[in-house]
C-alpha cells in the first residue's frame, strides 16, 4: 500500500480506538475533517484515487468508536476499506489481463522507450523560430497520427510492445468485451419488447405505446389531460422502490394516491408483468455490479431495497409486485445544470462514468438527496441508457483507469518527452479522454435504437 495512504488509514484506525493501544508519543496525529477531506480531494487530482461519497465531517468530535451511531460506524469501516483500496489499487496496473506493480511496469516502459527511440538533446533559453516551427511540426504530425501508431513507435515499431501492453491491448481488450456484451444485452432487451409488445407485429405493439390517451386523474391539474402508454409504463418502472416513488410524485406534484389511480385506471395484468420482468432484468447485473464496486472501491455495496407492492389493474384484479430497482432520471429539459461529459477532467469523467455505483444504496442516496421538484425523466430511453452505461461501466472501468495511470506514471512521462516529444505524450492524454468521454456519452446510440424499436424495426434489419 502507498505509505501516505497507509498513513491515512493508521491515523483513522488509532483515533477510534479500532488497534490495541499505543504510547502516546506513537500515536499517528489526529485527522480533522477538513484535513482528511482536503487530503482526499488531492489525492483524486494526483492519482484519480476514487474515494466513496463519505462525509469526513461526521466523524468531527468523536474519539472512540463506541461513541458512533450505527449508520457511523458502517461509515466509517468503509472509509477506512476505501482508503486501504485506493492505496494498493494505485500501485497496481492491469497487463495482459493480470495485475502488476506500477513501479514494476512504468520502469520497462521507460527502459523501452528510451532503448527504441533516439533522446532529444534539451536545450536551456528562449524558445527560437526553429523551435517554434519544429513544435508545430510535431503538433501537425501526431494530430494526425493514431494512439496505436504513437504506442508502436515508442516501442521501436515492434507489435506487443511493452507500451502497446499496457495502454493498446487493455482498452482493445475492453472494447471487445463491451462491443459482445451489448450484443447480448440488445438481443435481450428487444426479445423481452417482442414477447410483451409482440403479438403478430411488433410494428403494431410498439405503435400502440406512443399513442395518447385520456388520463381522468390529471384534470384539474397543472398537466395535459393526456399521455403515452409508454409514460404511464415508464412511472409504473419508478413505483419499484421507496426512494423512486417519492421522487416521482414530487417531481410531477402529484400524490401517490393520484399515481396509483393512475395506474389502475391503465394498466393491465401484462403491463406489470412488464414491469416486473424490466426490473428483474435491470436486476440481473447486481453481481457483476457488487464485485466491480469490491474490487475497485475496497467495500462491498448495500444495494438499493425493492419494495413489494399491492396493485390493481385496469379490469380491477389485485397482483402482488415484487418490486425493484430502477434507474432515477430527471427530465434534462427541467435540469440545466446536468453534468457534461464534454467538459470534465480526467478524475471527474472516471467518477461520472460509474454508472453501476448509481445502482448501489449509497449512489442512490445521493440521486435521493437531490432537489425533489425536479421531474423524472419518462420515457424507455432511460431503460436503454442505463443498460448501455452500466455494461460500459462493467468492461470499460478498470481498464480505463489502468492506462491513465500507466500513461501518467512519472517514468512514461520523462521518457516520452525526452524521446518523441510532449507532443506524443499530450496526444496519447488526449485519446485517454477520448476513450473516457466515449464510455460516457454513448448512450446516443442507444437512444437511436430506442427510436428504431419503437418504429418497429427489428435487429436483424439494423444490422
Amino acid at each position: 500500500m502507498d505509505e501516505d495512504y497507509h498513513a491515512k488509514v493508521n491515523s483513522l484506525i488509532s483515533q477510534f480506538a479500532l488497534a490495541p493501544r499505543v504510547a502516546l508519543a506513537e500515536r499517528p496525529e489526529r485527522l480533522t475533517a477538513d484535513a482528511l477531506s482536503g487530503w482526499m480531494k488531492e489525492r483524486m487530482e494526483a492519482d484519480n484515487a476514487q474515494f466513496l461519497d463519505i462525509d469526513p465531517e461526521q466523524f468531527e468530535g468523536q474519539s472512540h468508536y463506541r461513541d458512533l451511531t450505527l449508520d457511523q460506524w458502517d461509515n466509517l469501516r468503509d472509509l477506512i476499506d476505501n482508503v486501504a483500496a485506493q492505496g494498493r489499487m494505485i500501485r497496481q496496473v492491469l497487463v495482459g489481463g493480470r495485475k502488476q506493480d506500477l513501479e514494476v511496469v512504468a520502469e520497462r516502459i521507460n527502459t523501452s522507450i528510451f532503448a527504441n527511440n533516439k533522446q532529444r538533446p534539451r536545450k536551456l533559453g528562449t524558445r527560437t523560430d526553429e523551435d517554434n516551427r519544429a513544435s508545430n511540426y510535431q503538433a501537425l504530425k501526431y494530430g494526425v497520427i493514431k494512439a496505436r501508431a504513437m504506442a508502436r513507435e515508442l516501442d521501436g515499431w515492434r507489435d506487443d510492445g511493452p507500451v502497446q501492453q499496457a495502454l493498446i491491448a487493455q482498452i482493445d481488450k475492453a472494447e471487445l468485451a463491451k462491443v459482445i456484451k451489448l450484443q447480448e444485452v440488445g438481443k435481450d432487451l428487444t426479445d423481452l419488447f417482442i414477447r410483451h409488445f409482440g403479438g403478430n407485429h411488433i410494428r403494431n405493439g410498439l405503435r400502440a405505446l406512443k399513442k395518447k390517451v385520456y388520463v381522468s386523474e390529471l384534470e384539474n391539474t397543472e398537466f395535459v389531460a393526456t399521455m403515452r402508454q409508454e409514460d404511464i409504463l415508464s412511472m409504473a418502472l419508478n413505483w419499484g422502490n421507496a426512494d423512486n416513488r417519492v421522487k416521482l410524485a414530487q417531481g410531477f406534484t402529484l400524490t401517490e394516491a393520484q399515481i396509483e389511480a393512475i395506474f389502475e385506471e391503465h394498466l393491465t395484468e401484462a403491463d406489470w408483468k412488464f414491469v416486473q420482468e424490466v426490473w428483474d432484468y435491470v436486476n440481473s447485473f447486481w453481481p457483476e455490479i457488487a464485485a466491480l464496486e469490491k474490487r475497485t472501491t475496497g467495500v462491498t455495496p448495500a444495494k438499493v431495497e425493492a419494495e413489494p407492492s399491492t396493485v390493481t389493474t385496469s379490469d380491477g384484479q389485485e397482483i402482488e409486485l415484487a418490486g425493484g430497482y430502477y434507474p432515477l432520471r430527471y427530465d434534462p429539459r427541467g435540469d440545466p445544470e446536468a453534468p457534461d461529459p464534454m467538459h470534465m477532467d480526467m478524475g471527474e469523467l472516471t467518477k461520472y462514468g460509474r454508472f453501476g455505483t448509481a445502482q448501489t444504496n449509497r449512489g442512490h442516496t445521493k440521486q435521493r438527496q437531490a432537489p425533489g421538484n425536479r421531474p423524472v425523466q419518462l420515457g424507455f430511453e432511460v431503460l436503454f441508457q442505463h443498460v448501455n452505461m452500466v455494461v460500459n461501466d462493467l468492461t470499460m472501468r478498470e481498464a480505463i483507469e489502468s492506462a491513465y495511470r500507466t500513461l501518467n506514471a512519472s517514468p512514461v512521462r520523462t521518457a516520452i518527452g525526452r524521446t518523441t516529444g510532449l507532443q506524443v505524450y499530450r496526444q496519447l492524454d488526449m485519446w485517454m479522454r477520448d476513450v473516457a468521454v466515449g464510455s460516457t456519452i454513448a448512450e446516443e446510440g442507444w437512444s437511436k435504437w430506442a427510436d428504431r424499436l419503437r418504429a418497429g424495426v427489428s435487429v436483424a434489419a439494423m444490422g
